[in-house]
């Protein structure tokens, strides 16, 4: 496991725990109505899920985001477009399968 935490995958957790990932929260919302499963109404319940595994909240994935240079400035929150919308400067584009991924520098 890399010793330095990353955020990976937007995630939201569904009412019976189950954890959905995708570029933005609306993936997650998305996968889970195609599958049928009810996701939770709690804001705490969406978030990031890091390299190590990890489901940690918005304001946790704020501060490892801007630790680790994922995004430029700090903030209370972070959203998945800070990470890859260009219009927020996001630095990453996304796989299903890696997460996001450093955009390379043009």
């Amino acid at each position: 496991m890399s010793k330095i935490e990353l955020i990976k995958h937007a995630s939201v957790k569904s009412i019976n725990g189950w954890i959905l990932i995708g570029k933005c929260h609306g993936d997650c919302f998305h996968k889970a109505h195609a599958i049928g499963v009810k996701m939770s109404p709690k804001a705490i319940d969406q978030g990031f899920v890091t390299n190590q595994g990890r489901f940690i909240d918005r304001h946790e994935g704020a501060e490892i985001a801007f630790k680790n240079n994922q995004i430029n400035e700090p903030t209370k929150a972070l959203f998945s477009e800070d990470l890859w919308c260009p219009a927020y400067e996001g630095k990453h584009t996304y796989s299903e399968i890696e997460g996001y991924i450093p955009r390379e520098k043009e």
